[in-house]
């Protein structure tokens, strides 16, 4: 690919809230030029809570990959499981648990969030 960048790197996942989650951040529009969005894996251990937040300008996406759990945008809530794809706006409320066996996702931000 002629005058493309292509990034690669091996990250380490962060611990939060005492090792209940974990957040890799896979590709960030920050230290990658000209990436037009962010990408993270999260990892909760069963039923954490992580906490309720916005994202004033970015576009989330949940892709579930591994066991179960739920997501509380504005007022409706949204059942995780494999497979599973949830799109949160810019600006709504949203909050993330997870069920009895954890659960894995990965979430996608655009324009790139800052973690």
């Amino acid at each position: 690919m002629e005058g493309k960048r292509i990034a690669s790197q091996e990250v380490e996942a962060v611990l939060v809230d005492g090792g209940k989650r974990q957040v890799r951040i896979l590709l960030d529009g920050f230290n990658t030029t000209g990436m037009p969005l962010a990408l993270a894996k999260y990892s909760y251990q069963p039923e954490t809570t992580g906490p309720r937040h916005t994202h004033d300008v970015e576009t989330e996406v949940y892709y579930c990959l591994t066991g179960s759990g739920f997501v509380k945008v504005g007022e409706n809530i949204f059942t995780l499981s494999p497979g599973v794809v949830v799109y949160i706006p810019p600006g709504l409320e949203h909050q993330t648990t997870s069920g009895s066996e954890g659960l894995e996702f990965l979430a996608i931000f655009t324009p790139p969030i800052k973690f």
